[in-house]
């Protein structure tokens, strides 16, 4: 690299050394809990939250939560549903004529990284929270097929979480009474469909958490001291202080294997359902002569130090884009307008500034992504979506259509999340087109760093600060044609030529205008994305302009509100068919992409270089990483190092 490579790839070559299970037990001693390999990897970011409920706001999350978390159900890599921890479910009650619908989910036993075992009541207080009317979070939407759930959320009728028609018997039975289908005109109810109630409970923010944890501390999602694990690993330790050295300091996120997870039996080996004995992740590592963390991480991985890695740097990509192994991801790229600006009131703009966006030029630039033609995720549904998005540019028709709207000129933000090179890029993207179309762009990128005492403050000002390059609030103003009652553009006559109206307006931004947001499809089933844009199924998500409840950070919604997309979200909730519902969502979707108040960009891909040294890594739903089985060739024998020692 640079002045002092030498001295940085000899760092990296003992690091190296350091890695094997050997040099483990020279180091460290004899640990009979050992019995596997230390995993080195890198990711791209910081993670914001290790709280189910907000962790899928953030990409950087998404590989760590599927670690640490299992739910009742999971998807493998095709998106089919397994099972997690439910051991059976079983009907108990499926009356069609009195509408009573009632199952049973018997749970496998396992237990939590602190020994406590992982009961039927975690769950149900894990999807009161997403429940609560307090709390703004679109996962909700999940629940509605249980009794009560959407009254709860809505706060209708007086109905309280202790209405919920999920209850635990025992430890290990969860209870869930189901909302009855429409009645038909043989007075019969229609059945819940139980395999879509399966998809939903699969998402992985349906995890259970530990009410312990959450009603008496605060920020417990913030520290390894108070995260407790009931998946394959738990969090051993979290190092995210601020960086002091250069060449020696790095952020360090410690994985090691939840020796309790499935294993009821003492007398079992220990590696016995996780094989790795830990994960060290470095986050953020620097040296002086890399120009950024991930650089700095390829470079070790090619030195041999390192065995995984999530994230490769932008300018890097095509080199690498033949030795990567590629998944699908569940995040899009997504751009949120703020209705509430005057200037994208008008679906006509939205549409313009989306037509002027060539997302197949984009695509090759970013390498590991594939061009958004949808909100919904094909590659998550694994259906052909919608495609009312174009994913070429028409620069004409997108002047065409702002000259329809009578908008000529205009100013407006882009919020991206300081130091995310793709967002930046991608924003820089979208200016140079939206500049062609006559429109002053500011990127405005805004720092939101973890784990600190004024983290919530810090997102809170990512979602709702705007400012110029000064630190003051930025004033914008924009250009539109003055338009009669009945809608028409107005003109006035100069002799034989006709003269637009203008108007000119400025306003000082209090919120911000266009926020780039990844978007998670956590579940196969679209509905968990289309719903939420409507009022009646938001989740109790709030204005674009407020993104900020009780200090958690939530999706934004862009304040859209349309009484013929509500009513086909309704019809999609209570179709007696699948496919019945499945057309009424395509209707929504497509009604949707042609409102446009969300603008889908590009679909990540996970892109990961991973060592052959590692055997037996797998991918599951979305890209996430299964390390469960994950052995080194060079696995030492405990027993035979004890003996030696002996």
């Amino acid at each position: 690299m640079k002045r002092i490579l030498a001295l940085i790839l000899c760092t990296v070559m003992l690091m190296g050394s350091l890695c094997s299970c050997a040099a483990y037990y020279s180091l460290f001693g004899y640990d009979e809990n050992y019995t596997g390999p230390m995993i080195q990897a890198y990711l791209s970011d910081l993670p914001t939250t290790f709280d189910p409920m907000y962790a899928y706001l953030d990409d950087s999350s998404t590989y760590i939560m599927s670690l640490i978390y299992e739910g009742l159900y999971k998807y493998d890599a095709n998106g089919k549903v397994v099972n997690g921890l439910a051991k059976s479910m079983k009907k108990t009650m499926w009356d069609k004529e009195l509408g009573i619908f009632e199952i049973e989910i018997k749970l496998k036993y396992s237990r939590w990284s602190d020994q406590t075992t992982v009961s039927a009541d975690q769950f149900v207080y894990a999807w009161q929270r997403l429940l609560d009317p307090s709390v703004s979070n679109a996962g909700a939407v999940l629940l509605y097929q249980i009794k009560n759930a959407r009254k709860i959320k809505d706060a209708r009728d007086d109905l309280t979480k202790y209405d919920f028609g999920a209850t635990a018997e025992g430890t290990d039975i969860l209870k869930i009474a189901l909302e009855p289908g429409a009645q038909g005109e043989d007075g019969l109810y229609a059945e819940p469909d139980l395999d879509l109630l399966m998809t939903n409970l699969a998402s992985p923010m349906l995890v259970p958490v530990r009410s312990d944890a959450i009603s008496e501390l605060t920020d417990w999602a913030a520290s390894n001291a108070t995260v407790v694990a009931n998946g394959p690993f738990y969090l051993k330790s979290f190092n995210y202080k601020e960086l002091t050295n250069p060449l020696s300091d790095s952020r360090v996120l410690r994985l090691e294997r939840n020796k309790y997870y499935l294993r009821n039996d003492e007398t079992d080996p220990v590696d016995k359902y996780v094989k790795p004995y830990g994960i060290t992740i470095n986050l953020n590592t620097y040296a002086t002569d890399y120009e950024s963390a991930a650089e700095m991480a390829l470079a070790e991985y090619g030195a041999g130090a390192r065995e995984f890695i999530s994230y490769l740097p932008l300018d890097q990509r095509a080199e690498f884009a033949d030795a990567v192994k590629r998944y699908d991801s569940i995040f899009t790229h997504t751009y949120y307008f703020n209705t509430k600006n005057p200037l994208f009131a008008n679906a006509k703009v939205r549409q313009a500034l989306s037509l002027a966006i060539d997302r197949n030029a984009l695509v090759s630039e970013l390498v590991f992504a594939k061009p958004a033609t949808s909100i919904v995720n094909g590659s998550v549904t694994g259906t052909n979506t919608q495609t009312s998005v174009s994913a070429s540019a028409d620069m004409a028709k997108a002047k065409k259509l702002l000259e329809e709207a009578g908008v000529r000129s205009g100013s407006f933000n882009i919020t991206v999340k300081k130091g995310d090179e793709i967002s930046l890029h991608t924003a820089e993207f979208c200016k140079k087109a939206w500049e062609e179309l006559g429109f002053k762009v500011i990127i405005n990128q805004v720092q939101a760093e973890p784990y600190q005492e004024n983290f919530y403050d810090g997102v809170h000002d990512m979602f709702n600060a705007c400012f110029d390059a000064n630190g003051e609030k930025a004033v914008f103003v924009y250009e539109y044609q003055e338009t009669d009652e009945q809608g028409n553009l107005k003109f006035e006559e100069d002799g034989d030529t006709k003269i637009p109206v203008m108007v000119r307006k400025e306003f000082t931004a209090e919120g911000f205008d266009i926020i780039a947001i990844d978007l998670a499809q956590t579940t196969t089933d679209p509905f968990s994305v289309l719903a939420p844009f409507s009022k009646y199924f938001s989740g109790g998500a709030i204005d674009l302009s407020q993104a900020i409840t009780d200090y958690k950070p939530i999706l934004p919604t862009t304040s859209y509100d349309n009484d013929a997309y509500d009513a086909l979200i309704e019809a999609a909730f209570a179709a007696a068919t699948p496919e019945e519902r499945a057309a009424k969502l395509a209707e929504a979707e497509q009604m949707l992409m042609e409102d446009l108040p969300v603008m889908p960009v590009f679909v990540f891909e996970n892109a990961v270089l991973c060592s052959s040294e590692l055997k037996k890594v797998s991918f599951g739903f979305g890209g996430s990483v299964n390390f469960k089985a994950t052995k080194y060739p060079d696995y030492v024998d405990p027993d035979a190092v004890k003996k030696e020692e002996d």
